[in-house]
C-alpha cells in the first residue's frame, strides 16, 4: 500500500511535528510570563495568602467569638498592615465555616473558604472585581456578619 520510503517520510515529519509542538508550548508556558500570584489582583477567586513577613501594625483585624465578629465593619487600605487583607481569628470554641454573603440555601452556600479551627488565624484577601464593600458571614450562624470596605486603592 504505502512504499517503505513514504512510511519513514511520514514517521519522520510527526516526530518533528511533536518535536517543534513541544518546544513552541514550552516557550509559551514560560514561568516568566505568569503574573506573580503573591501580587497581582484576584482573577474572582480566593486567593489565600502566607502568614509570613507580616507587619502587625495597623492590621484589618476581625476576630470571631462566641458573639459573633469583631468589628462588625472594617476598612482596608494598601497602605496599612497587609495592605489589601484582612486576618480573620477564631477566638470561639468550634470551627468557624464562613463565606461570602447572602447566605444561600444549602447546596449553593457561595464562595467557600477553608474552615478555621479553634485558635487559628486566617489571611485572605476579600477584594472582588467591580466591589466597593463585601459581606461575610458564618454559614453555621448567618446572621453573624463583618462587612469590609475598600478604599480606593484597593478596588
Amino acid at each position: 500500500m504505502f512504499s517503505q520510503k513514504t512510511i519513514i517520510i511520514l514517521l519522520g515529519f510527526i516526530i518533528i511535528l511533536a518535536v517543534g509542538t513541544h518546544a513552541v508550548l514550552r516557550y509559551l508556558n514560560n514561568s516568566e510570563n505568569l503574573p506573580d500570584p503573591k501580587t497581582s489582583e484576584p482573577a474572582g477567586g480566593v486567593r489565600v495568602i502566607d502568614e509570613v513577613n507580616i507587619d502587625n501594625k495597623d492590621i484589618a483585624l476581625v476576630r470571631y467569638g462566641e458573639g459573633g465578629f469583631e468589628p462588625l465593619v472594617l476598612s482596608i487600605s494598601v497602605d496599612r498592615g497587609l495592605g489589601c487583607a484582612v486576618k480573620l481569628i477564631n477566638q470561639s470554641k468550634v470551627p468557624l465555616k464562613f463565606g461570602l454573603s447572602p447566605h444561600k440555601a444549602s447546596g449553593d452556600p457561595g464562595i467557600d473558604y477553608p474552615p478555621i479551627q479553634q485558635g487559628e488565624t486566617f489571611l485572605f484577601d476579600p477584594r472582588f472585581k467591580g466591589f466597593t464593600e463585601l459581606s461575610f458571614h458564618d454559614h453555621e450562624r448567618p446572621e453573624l456578619e463583618f462587612l469590609v470596605k475598600f478604599e480606593p486603592s484597593c478596588r
